[in-house]
């Protein structure tokens, strides 16, 4: 079955694309990821969304081949379908999740302690912070999380 597929896409070579819709919803949904893991994993973490935005890709890419051995379609053009490109931005939501579990888990080269949880603390200080709030409702409430004055200066500004 495999080696079926493969000899079918290699009879002529095929260009892939995404629609306009597709590559502006993958612009926006994977700068959105590095705005956030910037803010809640630091800048060292970025590399893991840029990886990321091109496994994205190349899951569609592969979802749409195979859909195009199944159907047996000759065309040399192939557009990826809403199905396959959704399929792979649900794929890769949880791929970042996972990378970041074990990025937070990797030692710091400096000290070879893992890193902190400061990253849950600061996700966890945002998702409690209400719609609207004060400086010092904000300060209380990452007080129990241990972020310092600062720390939640800074998350504010960044914010």
């Amino acid at each position: 079955m495999v080696l079926n597929g493969i000899d079918f896409l290699s009879i002529d070579p095929t260009e892939f694309s995404l629609t306009q819709g597709q590559w502006s919803q993958l612009n926006a949904t994977f700068s959105q990821y590095l705005q956030d893991v910037a803010v809640f994993n630091g800048d060292d973490a970025s590399a893991v969304v840029f990886r990321l935005g091109l496994v994205c890709f190349r899951i569609a890419m592969i979802l749409s081949a195979l859909r195009k051995c199944d159907t047996a379609e000759l065309k040399t053009q192939l557009k990826c379908q809403d199905l396959d490109f959704n399929t792979s931005l649900i794929l890769c939501e949880t791929f970042l999740a996972h990378s970041l579990l074990m990025y937070n888990n990797l030692p710091n080269q400096n000290n070879q302690q893992p890193f902190t949880n400061s990253s849950k603390a600061k996700s966890d200080f945002f998702e409690q912070l209400p719609q609207e709030f004060t400086r010092q409702q904000a300060i209380e409430i990452g007080k129990p999380l241990g972020l310092a004055d600062r720390t939640i200066d800074s998350l504010l500004k960044t914010l």
